[in-house]
């Protein structure tokens, strides 16, 4: 009887990043954060870092895999 995980060795799954849950939230949801962080957030955290944005932007572009 051959192993589950021997019997799986050698094939390619693909990944499909765009459809993971975390990547799927900050797609639908960093522009609205960015709208309303001053008003809801900056008195608690401070002001929105710009550094905040390019990590995400970054997050996203790297799920793309064109």
């Amino acid at each position: 009887m051959v192993a589950p995980a021997s019997a799986a060795r050698g094939v390619y799954n693909p990944r499909r990043p765009q459809a993971s849950p975390l990547v799927r939230l900050v797609s639908d949801h960093l522009h609205r954060l960015q709208t309303v962080y001053d008003d809801r957030f900056a008195r608690e955290y401070g002001p929105w870092r710009p550094i905040v944005a390019q990590v995400a932007e970054k997050f996203l572009a790297c799920s793309v895999l064109e």
